[in-house]
């Protein structure tokens, strides 16, 4: 299973419609979101841990904040959660360009930029608790969960070759936020 299957198969359709309410948007929208903005917090978190040290910090930040239980109890973590752990998430993960990454999301999906902002702070400790419970499931060291990430990027180049292109166009220049509106409005027209 990869880290991406995780993450989806615990955001149903009822935790789907929770997370649109608490974000004041419509489902379909929040689906497309979630469905954008997972695979490209995975890809970005997979950067920082192919960094120098990298890996290293994702093992002790999962050690010392993240077990995995969250995924456990996402009906409360959407109902009460707080947003601060998720802001700071994606504050390290995107850094200054978590604007343009948000532009990109609300394009393709038609939310604005409030509520991909409330979506990312809710999703990123999701996927942190994903990483998490795998890397705990599977007895991970620093090295196994650099080659877990490795393969979650490839797994990804693979299946969704345009979002990860928006990403690396998010990320690398705040000019290019229509590109990666248009590059991920086209990967959503792809899907079945």
């Amino acid at each position: 299973m990869t880290l991406l299957s995780l993450i989806r198969s615990r955001l149903g359709p009822d935790i789907i419609e929770q997370l649109a309410r608490r974000i004041h948007a419509d489902p379909g929208a929040t689906s497309n979101a979630v469905d954008a903005a997972a695979p490209l917090l995975l890809s970005a978190i997979a950067g920082h841990v192919a960094e120098a040290g990298g890996a290293q910090a994702l093992h002790a930040t999962l050690k010392a904040h993240h077990d995995g239980s969250l995924l456990d109890n996402l009906p409360l973590h959407l109902a009460y959660g707080e947003t601060n752990d998720g802001d700071a998430i994606i504050g390290h993960v995107l850094g200054p360009r978590a604007a343009a990454f948000e532009s990109g999301i609300g394009r393709a999906t038609g939310l604005d930029a409030d509520q991909v902002r409330r979506l990312l702070a809710l999703l990123a400790p999701v996927v942190m608790a994903a990483i998490a419970a795998m890397q705990r499931e599977r007895e991970l060291d620093p090295a196994g969960l650099a080659a877990l990430m490795t393969q979650e990027r490839s797994t990804l180049e693979t299946a969704a070759p345009g979002v990860l292109h928006a990403l690396g166009g998010m990320l690398a220049q705040d000019t290019e936020r229509s590109e990666a509106g248009g590059i991920l409005g086209s990967v959503f027209e792809e899907r079945p």
